[in-house]
C-alpha cells in the first residue's frame, strides 16, 4: 500500500489534479470542471490532494483537509448551522433585545 502512495504516477495525478484550477486547463474543460467541482466533495479531494502532495503523509493530510474543512465550510460559510458569522449576528441580536429591554424598565 505505501509503495503505491510513493508512486510517480500518482504524484503526477495528484499535481495534475492540484493544477485543474488554473485558467489555462480550466478554459478547455470549463464545463466539465464547473459541473464536477459544484460538490463540496470534489474540492475538499483537491484540498487533500494539495496536501497529500506536500506532505506525502496520508494521517497528515487527512487531517488537515478534515480541518479545512470545518474552518471553511462550517465555521465561516454563513449557510452553515453553526456558523461564526450566523452566531455572531444571533448573540448580537440577542444583546440588543437585553439592552433595549433594559431600557424600557
Amino acid at each position: 500500500m505505501l509503495e503505491s502512495l510513493e508512486s510517480k504516477w500518482l504524484g503526477a495525478l495528484f499535481t495534475l489534479i492540484v493544477n485543474m484550477g488554473s485558467s489555462f486547463v480550466l478554459g478547455d474543460v470549463h464545463e466539465l470542471v464547473t459541473g464536477i467541482f459544484s460538490l463540496k466533495l470534489m474540492k475538499w479531494f483537491v484540498v487533500f490532494a494539495i496536501l497529500f502532495g506536500s506532505t506525502r503523509d496520508f494521517v497528515v493530510a487527512l487531517s488537515m483537509s478534515i480541518l479545512f474543512a470545518v474552518i471553511v465550510w462550517g465555521l465561516c460559510d454563513i449557510k452553515s448551522e453553526m456558523s461564526l458569522l450566523r452566531v455572531r449576528k444571533i448573540l448580537r441580536e440577542k444583546l440588543l433585545n437585553i439592552v433595549d429591554e433594559l431600557e424600557d424598565s
